[in-house]
């Protein structure tokens, strides 16, 4: 009687401490309701320093040359030309400068205005000019309880904190769900936003989608905090020592 109640103390211990409850490894799963978000993202505003890729396409390929300076449109490779286009940057005043048209404000536009802006100066001229310009500055930093820490160079503005997080490969499992924090830097000031990937209310969060520098941090759970208190030694030790013990009580309940 007293070697099957031994066993079973045993069991139950490890059965308590390997188990963690659904809610702490599901997302989303503290809301049953089904809701609709729709939650726009604004457009990145470029600001100094930014890096930026602008290419320029028309049905007469000659005339777009002087504006593409530096790749070849006649690319044998499987490299599309936006991939290799001119890279500029954003400079202390505010401008990029710009092949034959010369400097353009780039500060305080997004992607979109200023294709705007450099396809009006391109008529002058180029017949029916496309302009494409995107952002080499939208980078994010994922640290913590992830697969994958890091730094990450997003090409889409549009990404979310999901997303991001996938790139890191998604949480451990020893990473806290409920309590991940974005750090945002605006001007001088750092802001801290607590997000709660459990919960629905995840989608209409300011920091749902990033942006440029955010900072991602998952911390670990109380588990993993606990079990860092100690070296791997220390714990070898102690599993020695429980095994002694256990097998010392195995013995004398015979």
């Amino acid at each position: 009687m007293f070697k099957k109640t031994i066993y079973f103390f045993i069991s139950f211990l490890l059965l308590v401490t390997s188990c963690k409850t659904p809610e702490d490894v599901i997302y989303f799963s503290k809301d049953p309701e089904i809701k609709k978000f729709n939650q726009a993202q604004k457009p990145y505003i470029f600001s100094l320093d930014d890096e930026i890729t602008i290419y320029v396409s028309a049905l007469d390929e000659e005339t777009v040359k002087p504006f593409n300076l530096g790749i070849s449109l006649n690319t044998e490779n499987n490299d599309s030309p936006t991939s290799t286009a001119p890279k500029y940057v954003v400079d202390e005043g505010g401008y990029i400068h710009f092949p034959v048209i010369g400097k353009i404000k780039a500060v305080g536009l997004d992607r979109f205005k200023l294709q705007e802006v450099i396809t009006q100066r391109l008529k002058e001229y180029v017949t029916d000019p496309l302009v494409t310009v995107s952002s080499n500055s939208f980078r994010i930093t994922i640290l913590g309880e992830v697969n994958a820490p890091g730094s990450f160079l997003i090409s889409d503005e549009k990404t979310t904190i999901l997303e991001a997080l996938g790139m890191a490969g998604d949480l451990t499992i020893e990473g806290r769900r409920n309590d991940i924090t974005v750090i945002r830097r605006k001007d001088t000031i750092n802001t801290f936003h607590k997000v709660d990937l459990t919960k629905k209310e995840l989608f209409n969060s300011p920091v749902f989608y990033l942006n440029k520098n955010d900072v991602v941090y998952v911390e670990p759970n109380e588990k993993k905090v606990r079990s860092s208190k100690y070296s791997n030694t220390t714990f070898g030790v102690s599993l020695s020592v429980i095994g002694v013990l256990l097998s010392a009580i195995a013995i004398i309940a015979r």
